[in-house]
């Protein structure tokens, strides 16, 4: 069944200061229906996506080590899901909301070892863990099912 989107942000966190730097409205969407994703990226990776995949512009993707990102509910001030890279982010402040959330699920050790991307493998699962959920693979897939 589709899910609602209103009230949820997703934040960039920036691992070094332990703060968020942007943050994305995904309510904008209204639902996601089953099998349909949301893609935030530039300008060329968002121009690639497939017909029906909600998208939004950023070019400030952060990537060094132990950054990430945390999907909340902001109606409530609850961490929907979240991840870090190449570090665990246990405290970050989300500046517009005056709370201090974990980012890393379980354990985060993973790591960026060159052109690819972190993605949630086998797609659609969640075990609350980083390293059991997200795997860096050199299939990039922007908007479709994640595969190695």
């Amino acid at each position: 069944s589709p899910i609602d989107l209103n009230g949820v942000t997703l934040y960039l966190i920036n691992g070094a200061l332990n703060i968020d730097y942007n943050q994305f409205d995904l309510g904008i969407h209204g639902a996601l229906q089953p099998n349909q994703y949301i893609v935030i990226g530039s300008s060329d990776i968002v121009a690639n996506t497939p017909v029906g995949v909600f998208t939004q512009l950023n070019s400030s993707l952060q990537n060094g080590p132990a950054d990430g990102f945390v999907l909340i509910n902001t109606l409530t001030n609850t961490v929907i899901d979240g991840v870090s890279y190449e570090g665990n982010i246990v405290s970050a402040m989300i500046t517009d909301l005056g709370i201090s959330v974990s980012v890393t699920e379980g354990n985060s050790s993973l790591e960026d070892v060159g052109v690819g991307a972190f993605s949630r493998i086998p797609n659609g699962v969640d075990t609350d863990n980083n390293d059991s959920d997200f795997t860096f693979t050199i299939s990039t897939s922007p908007g479709n099912v994640n595969t190695n």
